[in-house]
């Protein structure tokens, strides 16, 4: 009797030269191939806590995944996974190996054509050039910076009465790229001011702080003898997760979920490529109740 065992891949260097595009490289820290169900799980941890990040049409997942499967390769499905713990945040894709042969032949091979061979057309917009050196000096991105400003001061004269909707949608797509300029152009400045370079018409200045004890331990034995304050310290209940975090039993146990609830977050602004579910508005709750009968 034959026994296939799955593969298991921790921290593996993966690469995407067996489909023909030697340029993509990577380490994947998790993948799991089922060669009995031809399926494959490739897991992607995320410890950063700023930016929510989605498995679905995720490039660097897709790549992770082509890299790991290989080619040829008998795998036919495959489940993308991103764990955020700071974020506490989980998302899954599923895709077929077709749908990735496609990804990797019709948009990533293009998309390095375009970037090394061929025309090399710049897009600047705040996700391509953040982590770009050249960010603060590129004409291309200040043009296109310049452009934006000059429609929303166009919108703005326009409001609040003779702007449309979809006009009023274009124009915030527009003004993130003016927004990140502008805040890297604020770093850019500080960091030169921090190395002693000269930047006439700006400085660095001391914001409020918050006073501090010197020395807790001498602060007690003082308070004690020179005040009437029975009370020196405050205790708060941990949240449920540092609780959980530090009890790992307690994430599965019912009673202690009973405990806690999940009251719905701030509402934010988005676009519609959002893969979060959109929020129902007072408008729509009004519209249900008109649709129901009277008491």
């Amino acid at each position: 009797k034959t026994t296939v065992m799955n593969q298991e891949l921790i921290e593996g260097k993966v690469s995407l030269a067996p489909w023909g595009v030697p340029e993509v490289y990577g380490t994947t820290d998790y993948t799991l191939i089922n060669p009995l169900t031809h399926h494959a799980d490739v897991v992607d941890w995320k410890f950063g806590s700023g930016i929510t990040v989605y498995a679905e049409n995720n490039p660097q997942e897709m790549a992770y995944a082509a890299g790991a499967v290989g080619w040829p390769t008998t795998i036919k499905t495959i489940t993308l996974h991103i764990f955020q713990p700071y974020l506490n945040h989980i998302s899954t894709c599923d895709l077929t190996i077709a749908e990735l042969y496609s990804w990797v032949h019709d948009v990533l091979t293009p998309a390095i054509y375009e970037a090394t061979l061929g025309g090399k057309t710049l897009n600047p917009s705040p996700k391509a050039c953040r982590w770009c050196q050249a960010k603060n000096h590129c004409e291309v991105r200040w043009a296109q910076v310049q452009q934006n400003t000059s429609d929303l001061f166009e919108a703005h004269a326009k409001l609040p009465n003779k702007i449309s909707p979809d006009e009023i949608v274009e124009i915030l797509k527009k003004a993130p790229l003016v927004e990140t300029a502008i805040k890297d152009l604020k770093a850019f400045a500080r960091a030169e001011i921090e190395q002693g370079k000269p930047m006439p018409g700006l400085k660095l200045v001391r914001g409020r702080a918050n006073r501090q004890w010197v020395d807790e331990s001498e602060v007690i034995k003082w308070l004690k003898t020179n005040s009437n304050i029975d009370e020196l310290f405050v205790k708060k209940l941990k949240s449920p997760s540092k609780i959980e975090n530090t009890e790992k039993a307690l994430k599965k146990n019912e009673d202690f979920q009973a405990l806690y609830r999940n009251p719905p977050g701030k509402t934010t602004l988005v676009f519609e490529s959002d893969p979060r579910p959109a929020v129902s508005t007072t408008s729509n709750a009004i519209d249900v109740f008109s649709k129901t009968n009277s008491f």
